[in-house]
């Protein structure tokens, strides 16, 4: 058997079997099928099968330029599959505008920072409020920020451009913090932040998880994402490889 045949039967392996369990389609949130992306003429990702089932918090390690991040765009529809099927709440959303999907309630953390340079933290803070159309006040969801970054309320007026590369990563991780969606996908949590402010962090996720939400952690080191990970998949050259 060759290296593409075992990665893709330990793909299929990971996706029909949660924490030593056969799962059920109930059970499942996310499932991606034998999905290949490619950039032009490049291949990123090579027949991935996985699934995700409700309140799992899943973990996807590899080193840089395996993959992570491509997943992560696949699936909230920054790009497009070449062939394979994804598949949210029993819809195919394969194709799915980004706008959509995450209207169903996918929402992505990239690995860069995703912040209006040009407007004041608040200001930033409430474009990203309002466009979800949280149940809380606006205010109240803004004051939450404050409260689990305090170096943001600090710098409410600052813009955003003016931050430092890890106060900007706060203010992109906020939102969802603060209002998680029902699928969650962080890509490089760790990315700009000093360890106390990561101890932190890590503390929020490990909350929020606690309360429901699903989410897929992308990190290139799985030192502190084993904390609240319930599973870990490694990406090594776009296949999984257990």
């Amino acid at each position: 058997m060759n290296t593409d045949q075992v990665s893709s039967n330990n793909a299929q392996i990971a996706c029909e079997i949660f924490n030593g369990r056969t799962s059920s389609d109930s059970q499942r949130l996310l499932t991606l099928r034998n999905v290949d992306v490619f950039y032009n003429k490049h291949q990123a990702l090579f027949d991935i099968s996985l699934c995700i089932k409700k309140g799992e918090v899943l973990a996807v390690t590899g080193l840089n330029g395996a993959g992570k991040t491509t997943l992560t765009r696949v699936i909230s529809g920054l790009v497009h599959p070449r062939s394979g099927s994804i598949v949210f709440k029993n819809q195919n959303i394969s194709g799915m505008r980004i706008e959509k999907i995450k209207n169903k309630g996918i929402d992505l953390i990239p690995d860069r920072t995703a912040v209006f340079s040009s407007l004041s933290v608040t200001d930033n803070l409430k474009i990203f409020f309002y466009r979800s159309g949280n149940k809380k006040s606006v205010n109240k969801s803004i004051e939450e920020s404050f409260e689990i970054f305090p170096r943001l309320k600090e710098r409410r007026n600052f813009l955003a451009g003016q931050l430092s590369g890890g106060e900007q990563r706060m203010l992109s991780l906020a939102k969802a913090l603060v209002d998680p969606p029902e699928f969650l996908i962080v890509d490089e949590l760790s990315s700009g932040l000093a360890p106390k402010i990561l101890e932190e962090i890590w503390g929020k996720v490990e909350g929020i998880s606690a309360n429901g939400t699903t989410m897929l952690l992308v990190e290139q080191y799985s030192k502190d994402i084993r904390r609240v990970a319930t599973r870990e998949l490694i990406l090594e050259s776009g296949r999984l490889v257990n």
